[in-house]
């Protein structure tokens, strides 16, 4: 009986490194925005902001308030969910000139699954709405280069 200890707790150890949850990666690139908060959400709950670093501020004689002005970023979120997943960038602006508060929001569904990456870019959608699109690796790389990298955001 006493070696039938030493055979389980090898079983058991390997069991457990088992149980550890998968893993997916999605980065999130954020064109240069100006006088936002964007919301980053995930099934209806708000897990990061996506908004690049100071770029500039432009002040004009039309402007009731300085338009604050930020740069390209993008953020590293890993999951340890599996399955169907609905991300939402929940973007409210205020346009300088008549201090009026504007909200888009844009979604994506994305399948996670264990080591999957994927690659989402928010990008207008005409006039006055946006959209999130995945892209391909490829693509992504042109905006590593270009984008300054946000704190990255783990799932626990």
């Amino acid at each position: 009986m006493k070696n039938l200890n030493y055979l389980l707790i090898p079983v058991l150890l390997f069991l457990g490194v088992m149980s550890v949850s998968a893993q997916s990666t999605v980065y999130f690139f954020v064109p240069s925005i100006g006088n936002c908060e964007c919301a980053l959400k995930m099934n209806g709950d708000s897990i990061a902001q996506l908004r690049g670093p100071y770029k500039k501020t432009i002040n004009n004689s039309v402007f009731k308030v300085p338009y604050v002005v930020y740069d390209d970023a993008y953020k590293k979120c890993t999951f340890k969910e599996e399955g169907k997943v609905i991300f939402v960038v929940d973007y409210r602006y205020q346009i300088p000139s008549t201090l009026e508060t504007k909200q888009l929001l844009a979604e994506i569904q994305i399948n996670l699954s264990e080591g999957s990456v994927h690659y989402i870019r928010m990008a207008p959608k005409g006039m006055y709405n946006m959209q999130l699109k995945e892209i391909t690796e490829k693509d992504a790389q042109k905006y590593f280069k270009k984008s300054a990298e946000l704190p990255e955001y783990i799932q626990e």
